[in-house]
Formats: structure tokens, C-alpha cells, sequence
């Protein structure tokens, strides 16, 4: 007998709030989950679309993202009055829990996000900057450069592939994306896949029109970041990433 909003809310409330233990919210009940939150969602159509505001949207959304269901994320994300910033914080949470492909597409596929943007979660730091370096964010300094520290593999390989699918969308959605986007030492996005010896993510950003000209707080390009930190690298990163850089400083600079 409760209004249906309530209900919503309390259907994707978090399991310890339905005294369910981690191990019991298994995968099916997850599911089982997400087809009542289907059935309560649908009353959306009609005079009830405007009944869950966007600050509400964004609870609900943070709580079915730490839950891993991909479903009720992507079902939210097509709600008519998601807010453009709760669809951009979503995306940069997920990025920043390391998520799974599934995710990422659940939240970027109904709608606009500007991975250039400069975040709320990351200090002074954009997505892209993030995906291409090998740093975790947050609490540390992003601007100490530690040499030990190594993203696992497949942790890089899914952000590489994140990059792409980002890029990749923005061009499709037409999203005035800034892929030269400055932290506040001026260093781009390009600069730390340079500086942490991300071929491919330096690769995907030159593609993607990154100016390898530019210069950052110290006057260093991307080329001068390659040779500064190359003796961190295998001597095959090392040639890779040279020859991928002096490729295309090489070229005419596009104005």
C-alpha cells in the first residue's frame, strides 16, 4: 500500500538492509531483484515520470553499482530526468571501482558523458587521465610518481579498453570532448601514458587528435616525458612508445 516511489527506493535498498548476508545475495536473487524494480519502474510512464528526482536517481544509482547489478543501472540511466551530472559521476565511479565492460556500457550507452571533463572525484584530474595512466587515484598524491607502482595487467587491459569504448562513443554521440585536457601541471592525458609507458593508450589519444607539441608546467612535450622516464620501462616499451611519438610529432600540427 505504499507509494510506488517508496517502494522503488525500498526494493533497491542494500541487502544488509533486508538482513541478507553478502554470500545469500547471490547472483538470482540479484535478478530476482531487478524484476520487481522493472515492474515498479514502468510506472514511470505516464503522470508518474517525474515522481523520482534526480538527486534520488543518483542514490539508487550508487546502490546498484556497488551491488554490480549492470540491469538496474542501465534500466536508471533510462529514466526521463537523469541529470547530465549524475550520469557523468556515475561514469567516472564506475572507472574509478576498476568496473567491468558491462558497467561502463550500462551507464554510457543512453546517453552523453564527456570523459574530458574535469572530475569530483579525482583531484583536478579528467577520466581520460586517468585511463591513461597506471596510478590509483584518490588519496594519493597524483603527482608522486612512484616507480614500483604497476596496475595488474588485466587492470590495464580493461582501462585500455575503456579509453577506447569512451572515445569511441563520444565521437558518435558528437560530444565536444577536449582530449588535450590540462591537470594542473599542465600535463595531458597524452603525457601520462607517456610518463607511465601506456603505448596503447598513448595510441588510442593520438588517434583521438592528441597534440604531442604541447608542453607541460616545466616545458617538457610528450617525447621529452618518454626519454626522462624511458629507464623505467622494457626496452621494448621503450622503442614503441619512441617511435609512436616521434611518428607523430613528426607530422604538421593541427590548428
Amino acid at each position: 500500500n505504499m507509494p510506488w516511489p517508496e517502494a522503488v527506493k525500498m526494493v533497491l535498498a542494500p541487502p544488509y538492509r533486508w538482513d541478507i548476508p553478502p554470500e545469500g545475495f547471490t547472483e538470482a536473487y540479484k535478478a530476482e531483484f531487478d524484476n520487481v524494480c522493472e515492474l515498479l519502474l514502468n510506472h514511470l510512464n505516464g503522470p508518474n515520470q517525474d515522481q523520482l528526482s534526480s538527486r534520488e536517481i543518483s542514490r539508487l544509482l550508487v546502490t546498484a553499482m556497488t551491488d554490480q547489478r549492470t540491469g538496474m543501472v542501465s534500466r536508471l540511466m533510462k529514466l526521463p530526468n537523469v541529470a547530465a551530472l549524475t550520469r557523468q559521476q556515475a561514469m567516472e565511479k564506475a572507472l574509478d571501482a576498476d568496473c567491468n565492460e558491462e558497467m561502463l556500457n550500462a551507464i554510457i550507452s543512453n546517453g552523453q558523458v564527456d570523459p574530458s571533463a574535469i572530475s569530483k572525484i579525482w583531484p583536478n584530474l579528467s577520466a581520460l587521465h586517468v585511463l591513461a595512466s597506471n596510478q590509483r587515484f584518490g588519496a594519493q598524491n597524483p603527482f608522486d610518481f612512484v616507480d614500483d607502482i604497476q596496475l595488474d595487467s588485466s587492470v590495464r587491459e580493461l582501462r585500455d579498453a575503456h579509453l577506447e569504448r569512451l572515445l569511441t562513443a563520444t565521437e558518435l554521440a558528437n560530444v565536444r570532448m577536449n582530449v588535450n585536457v590540462l591537470d594542473k601541471e599542465q600535463f595531458t592525458p597524452l603525457m601520462y601514458a607517456c610518463t607511465d609507458g601506456n603505448v596503447s593508450a598513448a595510441r588510442l589519444l593520438l588517434e583521438a587528435g592528441a597534440n604531442p607539441h604541447l608542453k607541460n608546467h616545466v616545458g617538457q612535450t610528450a617525447l621529452d616525458l618518454v626519454k626522462a622516464y624511458k629507464n623505467r620501462w622494457p626496452a621494448a616499451v621503450q622503442d614503441a612508445m619512441t617511435r609512436l611519438i616521434e611518428g607523430y610529432t613528426s607530422l604538421p600540427q593541427r590548428r
